[in-house]
């Protein structure tokens, strides 16, 4: 298979913050997954990759060219960083009209992909409303439809799925494998192992800037569920919601942070994330967030890099 990306020996710090640290390896065509918790240099990675900021040692290249200042490349590239702000005074068809020109769409096929990528998303009918009063999903979804817009070949998706309903979570994880199959390239990251897992079969696992796996998801898995997660979620009936999740053996604790926010404590990660949906589903919850805490990550790639040291050794 094809080299679509490759880092070789590739730094990047800030001031005295070092984000990427000697970062070498090929990504291949396909989907692939960049899993780390916050901090780990994802974004700065993917940012380097799009060509928006430079390495400050080694060398970055896509499809064989330097992406850094290459706006024809760029052009080949769809873009979803995990911004919170967007231009909340543009309706949804102004933002993604605007994108679009800005990646060299004009005239005839600047209308045929706006219209295309708002039907693909599911906001053509909500097109002329604001920004600001689009909820987060469908705020994650005008962010999709402008990295698409101009139909590019590589599409990097930064946190794609974080804090979403699970509805929206499936929705965006669809179209995601429907883009593979018409044979685009996907980069996405997450610090969510089960998000990774449900779209990618190769991962770049990152840690603290560094390169610590590489290759089949399947052993990082065996590794990571190892040890327990920490879930956090906001939902509209704690209470009754706490009532269900109880029943399951694989659930250690629950702690309530306020009125509508808690803690899950899971000794089996794959089973919450299997039953999570379907509880929310079967009882008409509704869910303004769920997701891993920092927290438990930290713990999680710690263990992980502790591991890796001893075994090396």
């Amino acid at each position: 298979m094809r080299t679509i990306v490759r880092l070789e020996n590739v730094s990047k710090w800030f001031g005295e913050v070092v984000a990427v640290n000697n970062l070498t390896c090929d990504l291949k065509g396909g989907i692939t997954g960049f899993l780390g918790p916050n901090g780990a240099g994802k974004t700065t990675t993917l940012k380097m990759i799009n060509g928006i900021i430079a390495p400050n040692l080694g060398r970055v290249t896509v499809f064989g060219e330097d992406p850094w200042d290459n706006m024809e490349l760029r052009k080949k590239i769809g873009v979803v960083f995990e911004m919170g702000n967007l231009y909340d005074w543009m309706t949804g068809e102004d933002f993604v009209r605007t994108m679009g020109r800005l990646s060299g769409l004009r005239s005839e096929d600047l209308d045929k992909g706006v219209e295309r990528a708002l039907k693909i998303a599911n906001l053509y009918e909500a097109k002329n409303r604001r920004l600001k009063g689009y909820s987060h999903g469908m705020r994650q979804k005008i962010k999709i439809s402008q990295a698409i817009v101009h139909d590019p070949q590589i599409l990097i998706l930064d946190e794609p799925l974080g804090g979403l309903d699970p509805i929206s979570r499936r929705y965006i994880s669809d179209l995601i494998r429907d883009w593979e199959k018409e044979g685009k390239d996907l980069i996405m990251s997450s610090h969510v192992l089960h998000e990774v897992e449900a779209v990618a079969k190769k991962i770049v696992l990152l840690f603290q800037g560094k390169l610590l796996a590489q290759g089949s998801i399947e052993a990082i898995r065996r590794l990571i569920d190892e040890r327990p997660h920490t879930i956090k979620v906001k939902i509209d009936k704690p209470k009754e919601f706490v009532k269900e999740i109880l029943e399951y053996d694989f659930i250690s604790s629950v702690v309530f942070l306020d009125k509508d926010s808690l803690i899950v404590r899971t000794k089996n990660p794959e089973e919450f994330y299997t039953v999570f949906p379907q509880i929310v589903a079967n009882k008409g919850f509704e869910v303004e967030f769920m997701g891993v805490t920092d927290e438990s990550l930290e713990a999680v790639f710690k263990y992980l890099t502790m591991r890796t040291k001893r075994t090396s050794m």
